[in-house]
């Protein structure tokens, strides 16, 4: 049933309306609307930055440890171009934000007014701007929507002062729940099972999608099953335990050893990830022909984007993991999988060797070598803490 508010109050409460409880965000002039209103709100907690790239680094935290969508208020233009570089990350991780802001009058469009949304446009989802009040609830519901939807990611909505002061009859609903775990294609399936089984040497990639869908255990149980070595990609989770004595670490395209150690394998199993996505130029083809690639991911438009694919299946990565572990359990050979496996576990063993004779050959340098600095750590730091990382 509808009811006749102002703008402003109509973001407050499409906001309780999507469960938020709190907003980060560093306000000013054109914001001063909705500041204003919160103290009618008890159910939201303000957290003040000083500055918007902090605000949107805490609305990052928050989503990607919590699993909820965070709201995020910024300043007009200046405040928002601020939070830009964080919206990037937000779009490169997949983590759902609404990040907003205030505009002025629409009607200043001779003087000073920028066009907010085309500023973030492509480091957003999607990216618009409110002259009305009446358009707010509809759009704040498809924000929403689209934050959460794969890819997931960081959505924008600008606020004019007319949308935020005008009154209008409004319709306060919470966007929909939406059920998006795609299953795999049957067929698809048993190829990759048959390609699995009948490989002499095959790897395991994977990529934050794998953590997203919650796919840990089947990633290790996959690798477990068929004796594989894994690699991750670069990227904002941890999707393998780093502990496992058959992972070998993150692959990265930038050294020539990483990108001839492909050519060890006959067929590359990549899960919840961007095939050998990298900054530099290396061939618009990584893999030389002489393997197979198997591409999981839940976003249709990832698989095959980058590097041509034997199979690709779009599927939650969770689910096709599972299926793929009923069907390869029934056909593997045991003896090859064990004589793989000693094989792999052995290379692993030997790397991480490799990499603490080169730890202890620095470990008196001074200054200190950031290898001994985070092993020193390692030691003290208890096993549940956090540990931001801000070096390059």
């Amino acid at each position: 049933m509808s009811q006749k508010m102002s703008g402003k109050q109509a973001v407050l409460e499409m906001l309780k309306a999507e469960g938020i409880e709190y907003i980060f965000g560093n306000p000013g002039t054109s914001e001063g609307p909705l500041v204003d209103m919160l103290g009618e709100y008890p159910e939201f907690s303000y957290i003040m930055a000083l500055q918007e790239s902090v605000a949107m680094g805490m609305g990052e935290s928050f989503a990607r440890s919590t699993e909820k969508t965070a709201f995020v208020s910024l300043h007009v233009d200046s405040g928002l171009a601020n939070g830009i570089a964080l919206m990037l990350d937000a779009l490169n991780s997949g983590t759902p934000m609404v990040v907003t802001s205030a505009n002025y009058d629409s009607r200043k469009i001779n003087e000073t007014k920028t066009d907010l949304a085309e500023l973030v446009r492509p480091v957003t989802k999607w990216a618009v701007e409110l002259d009305l009040p009446d358009q707010i609830p509809s759009v704040l519901r498809r924000a929403f929507n689209e934050a959460n939807s794969h890819p997931k990611g960081p959505v924008y909505v600008g606020f004019t002062a007319n949308a935020l002061e005008g009154m209008a009859d409004m319709n306060i609903v919470p966007s929909s729940k939406v059920h998006d775990d795609v299953i795999p294609s049957p067929a698809g399936i048993r190829e990759a099972s048959k390609l699995l089984t009948q490989a002499k040497n095959p790897a395991l990639m994977v990529g934050d999608r794998v953590s997203d869908d919650k796919a840990l255990n089947e990633a290790v149980a996959i690798a477990d099953l068929l004796g594989m070595a894994v690699f991750q990609s670069r990227g904002a989770e941890v999707s393998f335990p780093t502990s496992h004595p058959q992972y070998q670490g993150i692959h990265s395209l930038r050294s020539q050893e990483s990108r001839e150690s492909l050519r060890e394998f006959d067929v590359i199993l990549a899960v919840g990830m961007d095939t050998f996505d990298e900054l530099f130029y290396w061939g618009d083809v990584i893999l030389d022909g002489s393997q197979k690639l198997i591409h999981i991911d839940p976003i249709p438009g990832r698989v095959g984007r980058s590097e041509p694919t034997d199979i690709g299946i779009i599927s939650n990565c969770k689910t096709a993991l599972a299926e793929l572990i009923s069907q390869v359990s029934e056909a593997v050979d045991q003896n090859l999988v064990e004589t793989r496996k000693t094989q792999v576990i052995s290379d692993t063993s030997s790397q991480r060797t490799a990499y603490e004779d080169s730890v202890r050959e620095k470990w008196n340098s001074i200054p200190i070598s950031p290898a001994r600095m985070m092993s020193e750590l390692a030691k003290f730091i208890p096993k549940n803490s956090i540990v931001v990382d801000d070096s390059i």
